[in-house]
């Protein structure tokens, strides 16, 4: 399950491969650093507007900030029998995401 600590690693993560500094990428969205702080360690929520501005000035797709190596650990909590429901609603949240993406390219 995607929780905002998992959230906030995934942008720590990506902020720090694209080489910005929490500052710096606080200056690129609007945020004070001590906001991406508290995002980076799960405190603080992150709003649909704020995951597109940060995916933007990291260089990513919002998508990419929204996956989880947890994924799987889903399937196998499940209730038997709904493992399968689970995982094709998981498949098309990562298809309706990928269209997205795809969608904003082109326009």
């Amino acid at each position: 399950m995607l929780t905002e600590r998992i959230l906030g690693r995934n942008i720590e993560r990506a902020r720090q491969y694209s080489g910005l500094s929490q500052s710096e990428l606080a200056n690129l969205i609007g945020l004070d650093r001590s906001a991406i702080s508290r995002i980076e360690s799960g405190e603080r929520r992150v709003d649909s507007i704020e995951l597109v501005n940060i995916a933007r000035a990291l260089g990513i797709s919002e998508s990419s900030l929204l996956k989880t190596e947890e994924t799987e650990i889903l399937y196998l909590r499940a209730p038997e029998g709904e493992q399968e429901e689970i995982k094709q609603q998981v498949e098309w949240v990562n298809d309706f995401l990928e269209k997205y993406e795809f969608l904003k390219e082109i326009t």
